[in-house]
């Protein structure tokens, strides 16, 4: 939503039926016949029109208006959490409107041939996938949508939150807040009074933006991907700065009916946690495509400069330095020196110049582990390799997963190799193999695929999850030589034990009202 400021206005006052005055809060909320401005949805349509326009949140007119979609569903109950601030006698911030749209009313048929005769007709296609009610002339969509309007007093805030409770558990959703200053000017000061949060101000910002960009400290990703068609989206970063996601969310439209092949607008919203450089790839290609010309890899790059969490900006790529992980010193190289500043960063009596690049298992938490990791690193760069080695790793390291408690989930996890190209000189068959480390049990993995670099592949497993766990994998590779016509003896690698660390939470953020 974008930043909305506006003055209390006269007109606002005369709408909502309060003296002139403009200083009486109501304490319950007014009939939802009581006149409003005329953005103010009336109806479900019109809440529905209201989503796709503005998102969740618009201020006008001086009132504050917050439009939450739910669930038609028993299965949910929601709340709010309201917390207001102002030094009046009255509420700071009146419930002004507060109703609930969840059926749709049979429209009546403009003229045939007219314009709207043709909306009206493609409306009732999308209502006959409906429940229909006789008795109210009217039908049951499978969500609803809440309508609340604020009026507030100057010098005031607002703080909405919505909750819900679905099976028993109870999940916390988006945050609006809201300020009005000494003048009477309403502004939104949650995330969304700038993130985009509907399909009109997604393609504003996309419109004015790069598919990766900095507002307000933020480092934004917003471009379209359409994932019906086979398309992936990766982001990656690296550097001595670290990013962390604080939104991602599939921006979609509200509609009665969803059309396949639509496109999909994710919007990514990050954090730097540290000060530093930092470079973020962005890279879009076709899963199954067997070539890096099926993939039809793109890849669009930007840097970032970080004086601090709460001051970054844009650079040059010459400014930006690649990383050399284990370099906790800065000097430019990994070696025992590194190995002695984290030590004593460990035992409490040194400081740690590049936490990043200490960071080996990449948790975004330094300790023995990644000393261990270090001492390992240093010993096999001493030792002269007799082959290239074959590097096995998953998409990440530690994956956070939120559902309710006593629940499996299933999720994808990808799994990536890396085959130096000095092992297959010639043409080379190639075979992939994954095992649980643990009791050596073959998994079976998806179709593999080229990740569009040269020698990297990736396959994906069904990984079912219900709790916090440490899982450990181990790859092998055979490759057979078939440039020949007789073919000759395959080669099998077995890969260095690759550890995934699962950590579930049963607190469920719910997102953004869409």
């Amino acid at each position: 939503m974008k930043k909305k400021v506006l003055a209390f206005s006269m007109s606002a006052v005369m709408l909502a039926g309060l003296p002139l005055n403009g200083l009486t809060a109501f304490a319950e909320p007014v009939p939802p016949d009581a006149p409003v401005p005329d953005w103010v949805p009336t109806d479900f349509m019109s809440a529905m029109d209201f989503s796709n326009e503005y998102g969740a949140t618009h201020v006008a007119d001086g009132k504050v208006c917050i439009v939450l979609r739910q669930e038609n569903d028993d299965r949910y109950t929601y709340s709010e959490d309201v917390a207001v601030t102002g030094d009046w006698d009255d509420d700071p911030c009146a419930l002004y409107r507060d109703v609930v749209y969840d059926a749709i009313q049979k429209p009546e048929a403009p003229d045939e041939g007219s314009k709207e005769y043709e909306e009206y007709r493609a409306l009732l296609r999308e209502l006959e996938y409906l429940p229909y009610d006789e008795q109210t002339d009217s039908y049951s969509p499978p969500f609803r949508f809440r309508v609340l309007v604020y009026d507030m007093l100057p010098e005031s805030t607002l703080k909405f939150t919505q909750k819900y409770i679905y099976k028993d558990v109870e999940r916390k959703g988006f945050t609006y807040e809201f300020s009005n200053d000494r003048e009477g000017g309403i502004t939104e000061t949650d995330l969304c009074s700038w993130m985009p949060d509907c399909i009109a101000e997604y393609s504003a910002y996309k419109s004015t933006h790069n598919p990766i960009s900095l507002y307000e400290n933020y480092i934004v990703y917003c471009g379209d991907v359409n994932f019906s068609l086979g398309l992936c989206l990766d982001i990656e970063q690296c550097g001595t700065a670290r990013i962390v996601p604080v939104f991602r969310q599939n921006i979609v439209s509200n509609r009665l009916m969803m059309l396949a092949g639509e496109p999909d607008y994710p919007l990514y919203v990050y954090r730097v946690l540290n000060n530093g450089l930092v470079k973020v790839t962005a890279a879009t290609y076709f899963a199954h495509g067997e070539t890096p010309e099926d993939q039809h890899r793109e890849e669009f790059v930007e840097y970032f400069g970080a004086a601090s969490p709460d001051d970054v900006r844009i650079i040059d790529p010459g400014q930006f330095t690649e990383p050399v992980y284990g370099d906790c010193n800065g000097d430019g190289e990994f070696s025992v020196a590194d190995a002695v500043m984290l030590n004593k960063y460990l035992l409490g009596s040194g400081d740690l110049f590049y936490w990043t690049l200490a960071d080996l298992n990449e948790d975004n938490i330094v300790n023995a582990a990644d000393l261990s990791l270090m001492k390992q690193k240093l010993i096999s760069a001493g030792k002269e390799q007799e082959e290239p080695k074959i590097i096995f790793k998953g998409a990440h390291d530690y994956s956070p997963y939120t559902f309710a408690r006593n629940e499996t989930i299933t999720d994808k996890y990808d799994f990536y190799f890396t085959v130096p190209l000095a092992l297959t000189p010639t043409k080379t068959k190639l075979e992939f193999q994954i095992f649980n480390a643990d009791t050596d049990e073959e998994i079976s993995h998806s179709e593999v695929r080229s990740t569009g670099r040269t020698g990297g592949y990736v396959m994906s497993i069904d990984a079912h999850i219900s709790e916090s766990e440490v899982r450990h994998y181990y790859g092998i590779v055979t490759l057979t030589d078939i440039s020949n016509p007789k073919p000759g003896e395959p080669k099998s690698y077995k890969t260095d034990v690759f550890e995934w660390t699962i950590e579930v939470f049963h607190e469920i953020p719910a997102p953004p009202a869409a």
